[in-house]
């Protein structure tokens, strides 16, 4: 693929999305950076503290980008439902507040309410709010989550 006289690589791809720069990753890509997975089963912490998540693992992917993000998600009609967008906050990450080890990208759906196990959905990254940190209490982790859905919801309005 070519931009202007400049050839682009998948590497300068990789670049952007390492330094969170969503927008160059979009003009080298021509389209938003997103993945795409099956919702599987989790540790059900998210219900537990307003937050439900879908979890997409990542298998053996190794995604250049971590972080919270402000997301849309698509999921195809089927299972008695539409195909739709939806707004929502995403943590890309191994979850280190709460001991986790593998990778994951758990996704909350803003006023969702419903299933999704097992659901395909692409995740569509719009904008990186943070770095993935690990809080002192379940109580910080909380605040801050409020904190990033906030944001989201402000910049995926816009």
């Amino acid at each position: 693929m070519r931009i202007g006289d400049s050839r682009v690589s998948s590497s300068d791809v990789r670049r952007a999305l390492a330094a969170g720069d969503l927008v160059q990753a979009e003009r080298l890509l021509g389209r938003p950076y997103s993945m795409r997975g099956r919702v599987v089963g989790g540790e059900r912490l998210g219900r537990t503290i307003g937050f439900p998540t879908a979890n997409l693992r990542l298998e053996r992917r190794r995604s250049p980008l971590w972080g919270i993000f402000a997301v849309r998600v698509r999921f195809a009609a089927g299972r008695g439902r539409t195909a739709e967008t939806w707004p929502a906050v995403a943590s890309l990450g191994t979850r280190p507040t709460v001991g986790g080890i593998e990778p994951v990208l758990e996704v909350h759906l803003f006023d969702f309410s419903g299933e999704l196990y097992g659901c395909e959905l692409e995740v569509e990254f719009v904008a990186k709010l943070r770095e993935e940190e690990r809080f002192d209490s379940l109580e910080a982790m909380v605040g801050q989550m409020q904190r990033d859905a906030q944001a989201a919801r402000r910049l995926l309005a816009a």
